[in-house]
């Protein structure tokens, strides 16, 4: 059975996530926009979106059994340090 089946027919496991306290403000706009603004504190986060990439990849050897072992993690890492990093192939704008 694909994932798409077993969703479609209802047994597709399916596990509750807790994304964090659900107080908000709700601010409503004549154009009918509704603002959503945590009361929480935005905790701390990496300067960069690699500092994670490169902290799992030296946690988590490519031995390891864990979802990012299987796939090497030194190309994304790599990549990451590589000053042409999201540059678009051969010179293109």
């Amino acid at each position: 059975m694909t994932a798409a089946s077993a969703l479609s027919q209802g047994t597709a496991g399916i596990r509750h996530v807790k994304l964090g306290p659900r107080d908000v403000t709700v601010e409503r706009r004549a154009d009918g926009t509704l603002l959503l603004r945590s009361q929480q504190a935005l905790g701390s986060y990496p300067d960069k979106l690699t500092e994670r990439l490169e902290f799992w990849a030296a946690e988590t050897p490519t031995g390891a059994r864990s979802p990012m072992s299987r796939r090497s993690n030194s190309p994304a890492v790599s990549a990451s340090r590589s000053s042409t990093a999201g540059s678009p192939p051969n010179g293109q704008s």
